[in-house]
């Protein structure tokens, strides 16, 4: 394009001081045959018809308004010099317009390439930009949904390939409230450690379909302390009983607890299951762990979004059942651990 501009410029000016010349020499001719023609005519008659005049030829006719033949050959050769200036000038002005119109068909032609690959390359840029959202967009649907998931109930589960965890998550147990599903019943529960709730599928040897839920008490150990009988020193002792003695014992040496619902799936109806197992698994501090079994009713205790142990440790019934099995759980660790020194449950 600065190229196309130059040459345009540099034929301009060419022309211009050609034609500029030209018009010089022409009016320099008018003037020079004026001012032949007025000293011609202001001579006096002697000076033309003197033999030794230097003005006019011998015997040369003289007469008003009358050019001497330098004053014609003058005019002759200006008006070929004006001629040749006029000449060259359209030359070079049709010299002028023929590189012009090479370079707007030039300018024209790379102008025209460049549009049509501008124009590819933004065709190009909006499909990628149109795909690129639309790949935003199912992204996003599908962190919505799972967001709804969450907050139907249906929380993040393992591999599930006929659906059993998702019959258990939308499913309703009338026996505890026919108000809500299992999973809006799991996902409220707030007694777990934040991020350990898990679904889980199971199949056993027997071919049983199992759905399990999980999550971590955050309390448990401390909670275990305040039911199980304080502890007694000094002649206090002795009024403790060897049961009482392994409860304080066994609930000191709780580590942590997992809440364990088990539910089996129907092989008559798919969509129908019943609550099989609920139990804490607990592991000790010196290491082993078991579980401690509850009674099905107590996953009420769920329902009412309630903390497990100080619910069930509410009825001395449930409390004293409670106990039994943390020592129960406590020593089965113990013989364990008595036969392989190694081993961690």
């Amino acid at each position: 394009m600065i190229s196309v501009k130059k040459t345009v410029l540099t034929a301009v000016i060419t022309a211009a001081f050609t034609v500029g010349v030209a018009y010089l020499a022409f009016f320099s001719h008018d003037s020079f045959a004026a001012t032949t023609d007025n000293t011609t005519n202001s001579m006096p008659e002697s000076a033309v018809t003197a033999p030794d005049s230097t003005y006019l030829a011998p015997d040369a006719p003289v007469s008003e308004g009358t050019q001497t033949p330098n004053a014609q050959n003058n005019q002759d050769t200006i008006g070929q010099s004006v001629g040749k200036g006029i000449d060259q000038a359209i030359q070079d002005f049709n010299q002028l317009s023929e590189k012009f119109n090479q370079n707007l068909d030039q300018f024209s032609s790379e102008f025209a390439q460049g549009f049509n690959e501008f124009s590819q390359s933004l065709e190009k840029g909006l499909e990628d930009a149109s795909r690129s959202w639309d790949e935003t967009k199912k992204d996003l649907s599908e962190r919505f949904a799972a967001i709804q998931r969450e907050n139907d109930g249906e929380m993040s589960s393992s591999a599930d390939p006929y659906g059993y965890i998702r019959t258990v998550q939308r499913g309703v147990l009338e026996q505890y409230s026919p108000n809500v599903t299992v999973g809006g019943v799991m996902h409220a529960y707030s007694d777990c450690t934040p991020h350990t709730k898990r679904w889980e599928n199971f199949t056993t040897v027997s071919g049983e379909n199992l759905v399990i839920f999980s999550c971590t008490l955050p309390q448990a150990a401390e909670q275990f302390k305040a039911i199980a009988p304080e502890p007694k020193t000094g002649l206090n002792s002795l009024f403790q009983s060897a049961e009482e003695e392994l409860q304080t014992q066994a609930a000191q040496e709780v580590k942590t607890a997992d809440l364990v619902v088990i539910f089996a799936m129907s092989k008559v109806d798919s969509s129908s299951f019943t609550p099989q197992n609920f139990y804490l698994h607990v592991s000790f501090a010196q290491g082993g762990g078991s579980d401690v079994d509850l009674d099905l009713s107590q996953l009420q205790a769920l329902y009412a979004n309630q903390q497990l142990l100080p619910a069930v440790a509410s009825n001395e019934v449930s409390k004293s059942a409670l106990l039994q099995e943390l020592v129960t759980a406590y020593q089965e660790v113990q013989a364990n651990r008595s036969q392989n020194p190694n081993s961690v449950q």
